[in-house]
């Protein structure tokens, strides 16, 4: 299976610090996903438009960009980051 990024771009991501805010549908697009660093929730775009949670991302507190030999080689990986493999 191959995942295709729309127009061949990266993966943006979109960062929110105030409780409960989510984003709308208006304000994702195609391969964006957002983070609420407050809620630690992540969330993306469906199919369909509409807005959803990333199951189990209920909890994270950062985003760290790593690369996969620095992410395989880390001790332990905490079950609070998301881990953006670059």
């Amino acid at each position: 299976m191959a995942f295709d990024i729309p127009d061949g771009g990266p993966v943006r991501l979109r960062h929110s610090f105030t409780s409960s805010d989510a984003p709308t549908a208006n304000e994702l697009e195609e391969g964006e996903l957002a983070i609420n660093s407050a809620d630690g929730v992540l969330y993306f775009q469906t199919a369909s438009g509409s807005v959803a949670t990333v199951p189990g991302s209920v909890g994270i507190t950062s985003i760290v960009s790593i690369s996969q030999a620095a992410y395989d080689a880390l001790a332990s990986k905490d079950p609070n980051t998301l881990y953006v493999i670059t």
